[in-house]
């Protein structure tokens, strides 16, 4: 996957290829009446993947955010902002200089599981489409970094959002002090009629 190229998406790319696997195993000539790429508009097959990936996509996120919640104690988030962006971002770099060895299945899934770093990082490089490599690569890699701990930090705030806040006060140990004129009237009244 190199940057700039005018290659099909790779997620089309793959649905594509999952779709005429069977016909090119088989030796059939394959006939494709609807290309994407072409015509860009989605029939009733495409609309109900779309609709099952969003389905998933949502089941994908409670659970994340139940796991979050049931182990916010444990979980320890600053040394988290800090290590998840930069290990991320040094190992998006070895994937991008060695992208040309390794195969575009495992360079997808790895921008599937970077998505908040791929969305953040990539929507500021599209800004500076005309700038020079160097500024699109300074700026992609301030992204990518800028994705995750944003991720992170709404994850955390997702996992403390939630946790009712308690005063603890106990108000046997705590009374306020009597005016000196009710603290003698307690005295000499019984504390039925003094309430």
């Amino acid at each position: 996957m190199r940057v700039g190229s005018n290659a099909t998406p790779g997620v089309l790319r793959w649905t594509l290829l999952f779709c005429l696997a069977p016909q090119m195993i088989h030796g059939q000539e394959h006939a494709v009446s609807f290309d994407p790429l072409e015509t860009g508009k989605l029939t009733g097959e495409g609309y109900t993947i779309l609709l099952l990936a969003a389905f998933v996509a949502y089941a994908l996120v409670r659970v994340f955010f139940w796991f979050i919640e049931s182990r916010r104690l444990s979980i320890p988030w600053q040394a988290l902002r800090r290590i998840v962006p930069l290990g991320t971002l040094l190992l998006a770099w070895i994937i991008f200089l060695a992208s040309s060895v390794l195969s575009e299945a495992l360079v997808g899934i790895f921008l599937v599981l970077n998505l908040p770093a791929v969305a953040v990082g990539g929507a500021l490089v599209s800004l500076l489409h005309s700038a020079p490599r160097w500024q699109q690569a300074v700026v992609g890699s301030l992204g990518w970094w800028l994705g995750w701990y944003g991720a992170i930090r709404f994850a955390e705030w997702k996992a403390w959002s939630n946790v009712p806040v308690y005063l603890k006060i106990d108000t046997e140990r705590v009374r306020t002090p009597l005016h000196p004129a009710a603290a003698r009237a307690q005295q000499h009244f019984p504390s039925d009629v003094i309430r």
